[in-house]
Parts: C-alpha cells; sequence; structure tokens
C-alpha cells in the first residue's frame, strides 16, 4: 500500500478520498474480541472453528475479549428475504434452462427456507423498511 499511495492516484482519480500512508505501530499486547456461533455463521465455510482461533489467538498471547453479537440472525433473515424477492424463481429458471441439478446447498438456500419466498411490492417495501429503521430518524 505504501508504494501504491506514493503515486497519489488521488490527483488522477476525484474519487479517491487524499489519505496519505502512514506507518503504525502495533502495541506490544494486542487484543481481540471473540464470538461464537450465530445462526448465520454456520452457513460459511471455515478452516478453523471459532475455538480453534481462540485458542490458538490465546496461545499466541492476544488477549480475548467475549463478544455477544446482536442482529446478526435478524440481518441474514432480511438479506435473504430481498435477495429472493421473486421466491428464488429466476434462479430455478436459470438453473433448469441450463439444464443442471440444483445443487443441496443451493436447494437448502432457496428451497427450505422460510425467507425465500414470492413478495409483492408493498411486502418488499416492508422488508426495506425493517432494514432501513435504524438508520431513519
Amino acid at each position: 500500500m505504501e508504494r501504491y499511495l506514493s503515486y497519489e492516484p488521488w490527483i488522477k482519480d476525484d474519487y479517491l478520498v487524499p489519505i496519505p500512508w502512514r506507518p503504525i505501530t502495533l502495541p506490544p499486547r494486542l487484543k481481540s474480541q471473540s464470538c461464537g456461533q450465530t445462526k448465520s455463521s454456520l452457513l460459511t465455510h471455515h478452516l478453523a472453528t471459532p475455538k480453534e482461533v481462540a485458542k490458538s489467538l490465546l496461545e499466541a498471547g492476544i488477549e480475548l475479549a467475549d463478544w455477544k453479537p446482536e442482529g446478526h440472525d435478524e440481518c441474514w433473515d432480511i438479506t435473504q428475504a430481498l435477495y429472493y424477492e421473486d421466491g428464488s424463481k429466476h434462479v430455478e429458471k436459470l438453473i433448469a434452462d441450463g439444464g443442471e441439478e440444483m445443487l443441496s446447498l443451493t436447494k437448502w438456500l432457496i428451497k427450505d427456507n422460510k425467507n425465500v419466498k414470492y413478495r409483492t411490492m408493498e411486502e418488499i417495501w416492508d422488508v426495506c423498511l425493517i432494514f432501513l429503521s435504524p438508520f431513519l430518524v
């Protein structure tokens, strides 16, 4: 990054914020937060479980603070609802038109999911309002 920023790319590209490189010094003891698995974190493939990562960090001398995730599952529900507003009909058509079978993870995501269903425009806006409500004043 230091080399890239030394060219000051913001001079030619107005969309870039002019933030020059600045060296940092890390504290001798790092502190990180750790959380267990939530419903939404189970959907991603990890190389190591949260417990294994926490153990490795502790062994490396990094202090861990317990962290309770709030709203992650609700956010995942909203994301699914907005991702497949048509009840996944478009995805199913693409798979069928390609002459392929739906893979088990895709089937689980769009078929065995209470959040994936056809929604009217009013229902879509209701979900959008749930998503946007923390930002509305």
